[in-house]
Parts: C-alpha cells; structure tokens; sequence
C-alpha cells in the first residue's frame, strides 16, 4: 500500500521522499567499511544528532513545502528550516547524554563524549537561544507578520531547555 501511494505522488515528493528515505537508511546501513569494521553515517565523530536533526527538520518542514508546492515562500522555508533544526539538535543532544556509556562502550562518538556533557549542554542552550532569534524574527518580520506564534514557540524552547540542561546519565527513563 505504501508503494502505491508513494507511487501516486509527483515526481517531485518522490525525489525529495526518496532523498529523506537515503538519509535514514544509511544512518543505520553501513557507507563503506574501514579495516573490516562497516561505517554507518552514525558512527561518524559527532556526526549522529546532526543527521537525526536534518532529517526531521526536513521531513517535518520540506516535505509538506514540496507536497503543497508552495516554495514561492522560500524564506519561510528556510526559517522554519533551521528553526526545526536547532530545536530538535538541542532535544536530541539529551539521549546521547543518556546513552554516554553505551555509545563509549560502542565506540560511537557522540558531541557528549567528544566534547563533554557540560559543553554539549551548552550547545543545548545557544541551540535554544538561536531557535528563539529565529523565530522571534520570522513572525515578527516576515510576510507572516503574526508574533502571536513568539510566545508559545519559546516557551516550549525554555522548557526543553531547561529540562534538556539537567539531563544527566542515570536518570530515570522518564525524565528522557
């Protein structure tokens, strides 16, 4: 049935389906291999939540541009882009602070264990604090013109960021 429809779509959500579909898959199937050890784009250093946050931001923000072929807002676009963007790269840094000993012991080198929990934290908050520019430009200085989107947007950026920042190993699954 997905075959179907995807077959269905125009050749443009197909391409940009299949772009999205490439990502993801050689997130988890190996590039190529190094002395016998298969590559996935995860184990590349620091490379892990980067990738999972371009592809959201794309399928949650491009996909649906593509699909409504509405790019004539090209700005809109890419402010909504890079505001997917910073926002999931600062919520998804908290699991590889979860996961800081498994990806040790896995040998995948995330931004925590490259850089340390503190300083991945601190990307946390400037990937917060961007979102928050980002977004106070986009609705108050853009065709949208409507800043009633500010408040709420930045609200869930202060708590995620809040929550995100006291992430340690350890805590109960919960939390994350």
């Amino acid at each position: 049935a997905s075959l179907g429809l995807f077959l269905m779509q125009p050749l443009k959500l197909q391409l940009a389906i299949g772009l999205a579909a490439l990502i993801s898959g050689l997130y988890t199937i190996p590039l190529f291999s190094i002395s016998g050890k298969p590559i996935r784009l995860r184990d590349i250093k620091g490379l892990k939540v980067f990738v999972i946050s371009l592809t959201v931001a794309f399928v949650t923000v491009v996909l649906p541009y593509v699909d409504m072929q509405f790019i004539e807002a090209e700005d809109a676009l890419v402010l909504q882009f890079i505001e997917r963007f910073l926002f999931i790269l600062a919520i998804t840094i908290p699991f590889d602070i979860r996961d800081y000993d498994y990806d040790s012991y896995s040998g995948v080198k995330t931004l925590p264990i490259l850089m340390g929990i503190e300083r991945s934290k601190l990307i946390i908050l400037s990937s917060m604090l961007a979102f928050c520019i980002i977004v106070w430009y986009h609705y108050s200085f853009t065709y949208i013109g409507d800043s009633r989107y500010f408040l709420p947007l930045c609200i869930s950026a202060v708590l995620g960021g809040w929550a995100s920042f006291f992430a340690e190993k350890g805590l109960s699954e919960y939390y994350y």
